[in-house]
């Protein structure tokens, strides 16, 4: 009977030092802190002392803020699309449309009731284009967009997600008179950009991207189907990364992607209907300190077409360059070597290959993006069989205001075609009409778009928006400028 009672008082002591542990643990279990830079989440290096490269995926265009990843140990978000290799924007979202707002408010814990992950806008923009077929015989139309976008973020430890997708419907009412462009008037718009990071170990990361668009606006800023408007097409860039720290300064990035173009329309549109398949191999070594990155770069492309097999080709790129974060704000990249192109049918290519990216993140909520590019490229000429590409973008955000945020993106590229493909004539068009200076011509394009946003609350916001595009080109028939003026509405839940 004493054994029994004297068990009692020491149960009750154990009971009460566990429970004063475990709130003990909960009370310094520390909370998660969100970035205060809309759209990054942050990823933690697997090895302490060592940098994870982010690993390239596709950016929203203007003038949606893209997507952007944390670079591992620095505070710049590194926006899809500025890594060499991948398109500066390819997401497929209306001129003058804003995305939503960012899905994690600045400095709120992800353990806080009030973090919610998914953001909802609804949209709707107005204004005139004076050449929406972008034809050289201009037609101008007024027109009303209504869009919808979503965004869902979670951020972790392990596993971030990261989901951004919306659909816009633009109509133009005055249509009459006006021909080519594949016959296309009205345009629609829809996307799908998704990313998943996941850290299987401290040394092995694991990176999934799914983007699918379906569009008719041309994409003036990567080398995705053709610089006019010929109808809707889809098109979807998809990739598997996998990273991998052999040591403390040594590691490795090993790509998939694939990319599917395709016009709905049996014109001009889908001479550029291919598949592309690349395998990208990089090795990467820190030499002074973390941030100061000595990268060996070797890529395999293999581009089928579905109706120019003559097109089809094999290209092999040799790249070596530098990865540097100067400050916790700016990073730079840069790539330099060689490609080596071969045609199915019309032997090989040698080209050099030259890719540089800039990424500044600074005060007032500004983000400056810039990537440059020297290399070859699938034409987007029809007849044309390959084209050397100078291309340059440049994306900016600035926060003149608490409430006032401006979005300047401008992107340029000069292609110097090359060739007549095989079976063809060499001639080229646009619009129904002929080009006059065979398979060997130049040409500059270009589209500007300036932004201005005034966000009048936490759910409203209102844009002034302006667009500049167009193609210069040895080929008169190809010339066309184009304006567009929008002013819109949003608003987030």
């Amino acid at each position: 009977m004493l054994g029994t009672y004297s068990l009692a008082p020491a149960i009750l002591a154990v009971a009460f030092l566990s429970f004063q542990a475990g709130g003990a643990r909960g009370q310094e279990e520390p909370e998660v802190e969100v970035t205060p830079i809309p759209g990054t989440s942050v990823e933690a290096s697997p090895i302490p002392g060592t940098a994870v490269e982010a690993t390239p995926t596709p950016a929203t265009p203007t003038p949606t803020p893209a997507t952007a990843v944390q670079a591992s140990g620095s505070g710049i978000p590194i926006e899809a699309g500025t890594t060499p290799g991948s398109p500066i924007s390819t997401t497929a979202t209306q001129a003058g449309v804003p995305g939503p707002a960012s899905a994690v408010p600045s400095a709120t814990s992800l353990r806080s009731a009030t973090y919610v992950p998914l953001s909802i806008s609804l949209s709707v923009q107005g204004g005139f284009d004076d050449n929406f077929r972008t034809m050289q015989s201009a037609h101008g139309s007024w027109f009303t967009s209504p869009a919808v976008s979503l965004l869902y973020n979670l951020p972790g430890t392990a596993t971030r997600i990261n989901v951004h997708s919306g659909a816009s419907f633009t109509y133009y009412p005055d249509q009459g008179g006006a021909g080519g462009g594949g016959g296309q008037g009205n345009n629609i718009n829809a996307y799908l950009n998704s990313t998943i990071v996941h850290d299987v170990s401290e040394r092995f990361k694991l990176e999934a991207s799914i983007y699918a668009a379906y569009r008719t606006e041309p994409d003036i800023s990567s080398n995705v189907g053709l610089d006019t408007n010929q109808g809707n097409f889809f098109h979807t860039l998809d990739s598997l990364a996998a990273t991998y720290h052999w040591s403390a300064r040594f590691f490795t990035v090993t790509t998939d992607k694939f990319q599917l173009i395709d016009y709905s329309n049996s014109g001009q549109g889908s001479s550029q209907n291919r598949v592309e398949n690349t395998i990208d191999q990089e090795l990467k070594y820190d030499l002074l300190h973390h941030g100061n990155t000595l990268v060996g770069e070797y890529r395999f492309k293999i581009t089928d077409y579905f109706q120019s097999s003559t097109l089809n080709s094999f290209t092999h790129y040799a790249l070596v360059g530098v990865d540097q974060d100067f400050s916790p704000q700016l990073r730079a990249t840069i790539r330099g070597g060689a490609t080596l192109r071969s045609f199915t049918n019309d032997g090989s290519k040698i080209t050099p290959q030259f890719e540089g990216s800039l990424i500044y993140a600074g005060a007032h909520n500004s983000l400056l993006s810039w990537k440059t590019s020297y290399g070859t490229e699938d034409a987007s000429v029809v007849g044309v069989l390959s084209r050397t590409t100078f291309r340059t973008g440049l994306e900016f955000r600035y926060g003149l205001t608490a409430r006032i945020t401006t979005i300047l993106d401008a992107y340029y590229h000069h292609d110097d075609n090359q060739g007549a493909a095989p079976g063809s004539s060499g001639g080229h068009s646009t619009g129904g009409s002929t080009g006059t200076t065979g398979s060997n011509f130049s040409e500059n394009t270009f589209d500007a778009y300036l932004d201005a946003r005034y966000t009048m609350s936490v759910r409203w916001s209102f844009d002034l928006g302006f667009e500049y595009s167009g193609i210069k080109s040895n080929d008169a028939a190809r010339d066309y400028t184009r304006l567009r003026y929008s002013a819109g509405l949003t608003y987030t839940f």
